[in-house]
């Protein structure tokens, strides 16, 4: 973002990195579905044949939980990650540089102008994308739908569910599943609870992502006022 760095093929990175942004979510899950899918046969996947080069024994990564969720994380990373750095770019480069002219005048180093300009003034931006980072991460379906049809199961409050089902799975199981008997009630208080739950963690993302030194003048300004007031 430092336009005195004259870096070349700065748009080409840009484009690469926002790339996989770009592809749907159920093409790149089939993709890594592939990529470290476990044969002890002719047809070997990509990531078993480096597992062969490097003399290690085949892992079936989709039989452990922990590997699965990390593959299905790392998915989501790769793919939203071109998405916040394009938005991230365009917030720095929308602050003027006459702000870091005059921090440097003043014996500002490197460190202080990025604390004390641009995180404050990238506020609002990053209040955004926190906030639908969030919301997409509870409402996950396609990849971890997609990335494994037979997931390994692990315990839950006395039941065994499937590792990377999410509530959006869960709901989509109970009202259109296999399941001749439909719970679309059930679903249906899953959904609202979600959306409850969704609005309580995005408050907390407002009041944590606040300017306090805003937030301190206005209740100053108020409790003045009412002193004001009572006079």
């Amino acid at each position: 973002t430092d336009t005195k760095l004259k870096l070349k093929g700065l748009n080409l990175m840009k484009a690469l990195m926002y790339l996989p942004n770009v592809i749907t979510a159920a093409t790149i899950a089939i993709f890594f579905r592939r990529l470290f899918s476990y044969s002890t046969g002719e047809a070997t996947s990509a990531v078993q044949m480096l597992l062969d080069a490097v003399g290690h024994e085949r892992v079936n990564f989709f039989v452990n939980p922990w590997y699965t969720r990390l593959i299905v994380s790392f998915i989501n990373f790769w793919m939203w990650y071109g998405n916040t750095m394009i938005i991230l770019i365009a917030g720095i480069t929308s602050i003027s540089e006459s702000l870091y002219e005059s921090a440097q005048l003043d014996g500002a180093n490197s460190f202080q102008t990025y604390t004390r300009i641009t995180l404050p003034l990238l506020r609002p931006i990053m209040l955004f994308l926190l906030v639908t980072s969030m919301i997409g991460g509870l409402q996950m379906y396609d990849i971890p739908f997609n990335i494994n049809q037979y997931p390994s199961l692990v315990a839950f409050n006395g039941t065994y569910v499937r590792c990377t089902q999410t509530v959006l799975m869960y709901v989509n199981e109970l009202a259109f599943g296999k399941s001749s008997i439909k719970q679309i009630g059930i679903a249906s208080a899953i959904s609202i609870l979600l959306f409850i739950v969704t609005t309580i963690l995005s408050i907390i993302i407002f009041y944590m992502m606040r300017d306090k030194d805003a937030a301190a003048a206005a209740k100053a300004k108020k409790l003045a006022r009412k002193a004001g007031g009572t006079k």
